[in-house]
């Protein structure tokens, strides 16, 4: 898989966030979490991922929940992937090998680094704002 299920999770959530978020406030995990069926307590955790990453700003308290830090437009599928699962998440061995980097390359790797390469490029030009024209939860 090219990218996790909870990146997955997240993208689903952020575009949420997009289609239920008045401009100037704050969403609340239930109405996030909504028609997606994914574990409230996990999405807490990916939505304070996107937090840490400046993805998201959350606020506690009466008004609280999340918002988009930045412009949909702006966020693209690469800050949420690596805001996720860490910027090296495409370095990983595909045979799942602990023994396999750029210095110790399996023989997968150098196919492996064309398609990650592509998806990278795929990942910067696609945005949130892209996502949330044709996706609807």
């Amino acid at each position: 898989m090219l990218l996790s299920t909870g990146c997955h999770y997240a993208v689903a959530a952020l575009v949420r966030v997009v289609h239920t978020a008045e401009p100037g406030r704050f969403c609340l995990v239930k109405d996030i979490v909504g028609p997606l069926d994914v574990p409230r307590d996990y999405l807490r955790k990916l939505l304070q991922q996107l937090v840490r990453a400046g993805v998201l700003a959350s606020a506690k308290g009466r008004g609280g929940g999340f918002a988009l830090n930045r412009l949909a437009g702006q966020i693209t599928l690469r800050h949420i992937a690596e805001a996720i699962d860490g910027p090296d998440r495409a370095y990983r061995c595909m045979y799942g090998s602990s023994r396999c980097d750029a210095s110790h390359p399996c023989n997968l790797l150098p196919a492996w680094a064309a398609v990650r390469r592509q998806m990278d490029d795929l990942l910067d030009r696609t945005t949130l704002a892209d996502l949330a024209t044709v996706v609807r939860f």
